[in-house]
C-alpha cells in the first residue's frame, strides 16, 4: 500500500471512529445494542476493514464490547463500574485543578469567570428543563476544558479530556432523567468555588473542590440509577 492510500485509509478509520462514537456518546445506542459492521459502513460509504479497526480502539477505550463469533454490541457497565469510573476520573480532574491554580493566566481565568456565568445564566426559570441541560452540559465542558489547558500537563488534560467523553457515553446510556437540568445551581455553586479557589492560586483546595464536584454527580447519577432499577416494569408488564 502506498503512502496515498495509507493516509485515505486512516482518514476512513478516524471518519468511521469519529461517527460511531458520536452516535454512543449522543445515546443513539444503549446499553448491549448490537452494532452491524455492514450496515455502518454503508451509511458511511466505506468499506468494512476501516469501520472495524475504529470498533477494535473504541472497545479499547470501554465504549463497546468485541464478542467472538458474534459481533459487536454497544458496552454494558454495572454499577459498581461506573462508580469506580468516576472515582477515578474524580482524581484526574482535581489534579488538574490543583495544577491549573499555580499555573494560569489573567486571560484564561477571564474566559473561565465568563462560562461560569454563561451557566449560571441558564438558572432563569424561562428555560426548560432540556433547554438547561443540553446548555449545561456544552458550556461544562468547556469550563472543565479551559483548566485543562490552565493545567498545562498535556498528558493529564489529554487524559481528563478522554473521561470526559467516556462520562456522556455512561451518562447517555445509563440514564434519560435530565440529570444536568437538576444540579444546575449545585454545580453553579461549586465551580464559584473553584474559581476562587483557582485565583486564591489555593491548589490543594481547588483539586479538592473539584474531586467533590464530580463525587457529587457521580452519587446523584448512582442514585438515580437505583431508583430508575427498582421502577422499571418487568418483563411481563408488571411493576
Amino acid at each position: 500500500m502506498n503512502s496515498s492510500n495509507t493516509a485515505q485509509s486512516g482518514e476512513r478509520r478516524a471518519r468511521a471512529y469519529q461517527e460511531i462514537k458520536h452516535s454512543l456518546i449522543s445515546g443513539r445506542y444503549k446499553p448491549g445494542d448490537g452494532l452491524s459492521v455492514e450496515n455502518i459502513a454503508a451509511q458511511l460509504s466505506i468499506s468494512r476493514q476501516p469501520v472495524m479497526e475504529a470498533l477494535r480502539i473504541l472497545s479499547r477505550e470501554g465504549f463497546i464490547e468485541i464478542i467472538p463469533q458474534v459481533g459487536c454490541r454497544v458496552a454494558v457497565h454495572s454499577m459498581a463500574d461506573l462508580g469506580d469510573f468516576f472515582r477515578l476520573f474524580a482524581a484526574v480532574e482535581g489534579l488538574c485543578a490543583s495544577l491549573a491554580a499555580a499555573r494560569w493566566e489573567t486571560d484564561e481565568f477571564d474566559r473561565l469567570r465568563t462560562i461560569s456565568a454563561e451557566i449560571g445564566s441558564f438558572r432563569a426559570p424561562r428555560f426548560s428543563d432540556r433547554e438547561r441541560s443540553e446548555a449545561y452540559r456544552t458550556w461544562n465542558r468547556k469550563f472543565h476544558g479551559i483548566i485543562g489547558e490552565m493545567a498545562r500537563a498535556p498528558m493529564v488534560s489529554q487524559l481528563a479530556h478522554s473521561f470526559w467523553d467516556r462520562s456522556d457515553f455512561h451518562l447517555s446510556a445509563a440514564s434519560h432523567h435530565p440529570l444536568f437540568s437538576e444540579r444546575l445551581d449545585v454545580a453553579h455553586s461549586d465551580h464559584e468555588e473553584i474559581l476562587d479557589a483557582l485565583k486564591n492560586r489555593d491548589g490543594n483546595g481547588a483539586g479538592k473542590l473539584m474531586s467533590e464536584h464530580i463525587l457529587g454527580f457521580r452519587m446523584r447519577l448512582l442514585e438515580t440509577l437505583a431508583t430508575s432499577s427498582r421502577t422499571e416494569p418487568s418483563e411481563n408488564g408488571s411493576m
